[in-house]
């Protein structure tokens, strides 16, 4: 998915109505994930908002809850 295509999506008119979003692809290459039965090709977005809604997880307390082994190596990746 290019940048065109996320932005068909209308992300943010679902997610984080009426706050605006800049966004910008992660990793142009795909990053494939290898489980036992398939090939997972994946692309990760990054979402900049001005401001999060009350529930939102902080990004320092991101790794203190569970997430798949993908996931969780994007977030020690990413540079917060």
């Amino acid at each position: 998915m290019n940048a065109e295509e996320f932005h068909l999506l209308n992300f943010e008119d679902y997610v984080l109505k009426p706050e605006t979003l800049d966004y910008s692809l992660y990793n142009e290459v795909d990053i494939v994930h290898k489980l036992s039965h398939q090939h997972l090709h994946t692309k990760f977005w990054i979402i900049e908002v001005a401001s999060l809604p009350k529930e939102a997880i902080l990004i320092k307390t991101l790794t203190n809850y569970p997430s798949p082994v993908l996931i969780s190596e994007f977030i020690e990746n990413f540079s917060f």
